[in-house]
């Protein structure tokens, strides 16, 4: 009895086994046009494939007007306006003369703080 089960049930399950793997081939093995999982695919209109969205209605002109200009300042990085960028800010509206004092009055005192070094005997 021992050794039918040793024999007989490895024998079993392959031979329950061998349909299912002779089957149907695989998803992978068929040609391109069988394939199940395709690439996105995006117009060449940034305005109407949905790829620009901050979750904000926009017109086709302002989405253009953005990618242009991230296009120009990924470009030429000397542009720097603390003015019009947007990087200095508290919350608060200040006008551009406002925030070109604070930046003075800010590098002022890093200036104050620097001492050269001495050097070592």
């Amino acid at each position: 009895m021992h050794i039918l089960y040793r024999i007989l049930l490895p024998a079993f399950c392959l031979a329950s086994i061998g349909p299912a793997i002779a089957g149907s081939p695989p998803a992978f093995a068929g040609s391109s046009s069988q394939t199940l999982i395709h690439p996105v695919q995006y117009d060449n209109n940034p305005c109407t494939d949905g790829r620009y969205n901050d979750g904000r209605p926009r017109s086709c002109r302002e989405i253009l007007r953005m990618l242009e200009r991230r296009d120009r300042y990924r470009e030429r990085q000397e542009r720097y306006d603390p003015c019009t960028d947007g990087r200095i800010s508290d919350g608060r509206p200040r006008s551009c003369r406002e925030i070109r004092h604070w930046l003075r009055e800010r590098d002022d005192e890093e200036a104050d703080d620097w001492q050269p070094r001495r050097r070592w005997k």
